[in-house]
């Protein structure tokens, strides 16, 4: 038995083998962080769209239609908005207080609390436009029914955007 031999230290094949398994965990490390993002940013762009749309949603269902020749008849119609008559507050949309909003109606602002201006740097912004009937003009269901069959409607859109102030 030799006493003072010299053994082998370092082994090439070791050091490969090093060199895969931390590149295989960096790609796994960063897969994860990856996936991770694109949940953060897809969970956000829903919450927007879903405040824009609900808020959308109780502005034209607000009962705005005329219900007094639509009731006699058994249905409800939604979908109309009188431009010059909106109580809205931005509690009564369900919008929170962390998020800002501005909402459009043909150039009009039916929502004092929702006017504040976007930052043209700002990058996530949930914008639903909806087209309604002006029901400032209609008093009866002929002429919704009219209205209707002819497209001689005096439709307007309504936008709503909302971000995260």
């Amino acid at each position: 038995m030799k006493q003072n031999q010299k053994g082998q230290i370092f082994s090439l094949d070791f050091a490969i083998a090093m060199t895969i398994a931390v590149l295989a965990i960096g790609m796994v490390l960063n897969y994860y962080e990856l996936s991770v993002y694109q949940n953060n940013e897809s969970q956000r762009a829903a919450e927007l769209e879903a405040i824009a749309l609900n808020a959308s949603e109780i502005i034209l269902g607000n009962g705005n239609c005329p219900e007094a020749a639509f009731a006699a008849q058994g249905y409800k119609v939604n979908g109309c908005l009188d431009p010059n008559n909106i109580p809205f507050t931005k509690a009564q949309l369900l919008i929170p207080n962390n998020y800002s909003c501005r909402i459009v109606t043909q150039g009009n602002l039916p929502v004092a609390d929702c006017d504040d201006q976007l930052n043209p740097a700002q990058t996530d912004v949930a914008t639903i436009r909806r087209t309604y009937i002006d029901a400032s003009n209609m008093t009866t269901k002929a002429e919704y029914e009219q209205c209707i069959a002819e497209s001689g409607c005096s439709t307007q859109e309504l936008e709503v955007k909302i971000w995260k102030a």
